[in-house]
This record gives C-alpha cells, sequence and structure tokens, in this order.
C-alpha cells in the first residue's frame, strides 16, 4: 500500500477520534451549542488540512513534478522588456534591462532610457528577432548562435548571475539556451 494512502487514512482516523472526544466532552458538560460550534469548526479545520495535505497538489500528492523546472526569462533582478528595431522592417526583440543596477562589476549599465526604446545601429536582428550585438543596458534573450556556454560568457562579461544557469562562479551545465 502507498505511503500516502496510510497517512491519509492515519489523518482520517484522527479527525474521527478527535471529533468523538470533543463532541462527547461538551456532551457531559451539557454545552450543546459548543458542541455544535466544535464540530462544525474542527469540520473546517479538518477538511482545509485534508485537501491541503492530501488533495492533488498536496505535500502528500503522488502527482509527478517536471524536472528541470523552468527558468526564470532574465537573469537574476533583470526585468523582462521588448523593443523595436529601428530596421526598414521593425522586429520586436526580447530581452531584460536592469532597473536598480545589480552588476557586480559595472559592465552592465543600469537602464536609464524609457520604455519604448528603439535599438540603434550597429546592434543588427534578423528577421527572427534575434540579435546579433549586445548592449550595455539591454540584454537580450536571443543571441544567433550563442551556446550555453556563450550565455555564461556574457553573464560573467557583464557581472549578472541568472539562476540555474550561472551563479557568478560556475555555468550549469545546460543544454540550450533558455528562451
Amino acid at each position: 500500500m502507498d505511503s500516502s494512502v496510510v497517512w491519509m487514512w492515519i489523518y482520517i482516523l484522527t479527525c474521527i477520534l478527535a471529533g468523538i472526544f470533543g463532541a462527547r466532552y461538551f456532551m457531559t458538560k451539557k454545552e450543546y451549542v459548543g458542541m455544535a460550534l466544535f464540530l462544525i469548526g474542527a469540520l473546517v479545520v479538518f477538511v482545509v488540512y485534508g485537501t491541503r495535505w492530501f488533495g492533488s497538489s498536496g505535500i502528500y500528492s503522488d502527482q509527478t513534478v517536471t524536472w528541470p523546472p523552468a527558468l526564470n526569462t532574465c537573469p537574476d533582478f533583470l526585468t523582462a522588456h521588448t523593443i523595436k528595431t529601428t530596421a526598414q522592417t521593425p522586429v520586436t526583440v526580447y530581452g531584460c534591462i536592469d532597473t536598480i543596477g545589480v552588476s557586480n562589476n559595472g559592465a552592465f549599465r543600469k537602464f536609464t532610457g524609457t520604455l519604448g526604446t528603439v535599438l540603434q545601429a550597429p546592434y543588427s536582428v534578423n528577421n527572427q528577432g534575434n540579435v546579433t550585438a549586445t548592449l550595455s543596458d539591454f540584454f537580450p534573450i536571443q543571441v544567433d548562435g550563442e551556446s550555453a556556454q556563450g550565455l555564461c560568457d556574457r553573464l560573467s562579461q557583464y557581472g549578472l548571475t541568472w539562476d540555474g544557469v550561472y551563479d557568478g562562479v560556475t555555468c550549469a551545465a545546460v543544454a540550450a539556451v533558455p528562451s
């Protein structure tokens, strides 16, 4: 028998016994209103914790969890931001900006522009919206031909960290650049 089922039965029996002994206590004192309030309150508490612990997302659930977990869209403490290029066919570029100044070496500047700032030359973008060069105040998410190690190198160069990718010292073994 599965251990979660055993724990659920132990919980059910504990709830029944607590209900019986609690009601019996109030019955012997002839406190019928107290007994009714106790039973209603106990029922609410038992149902809330029962569903919390044994529900589909509870700690005793058999539900599988996908691994690895989804990574954040941006490096740590950066804010997701899109900008449009000034090319003949404007393309939206997805990336991240630093609104609080988190770079530990100052190479990635705090974003001082305004929302809606356009990407100026010499930074080019292909038709899919992938940046072929980087900026010092905008961290593009998709850079053409960038490997996982290249992403870690770029994070290191800018003094940034990214949970699950680069911790400031070690590049995690990621199979592909997160998107």
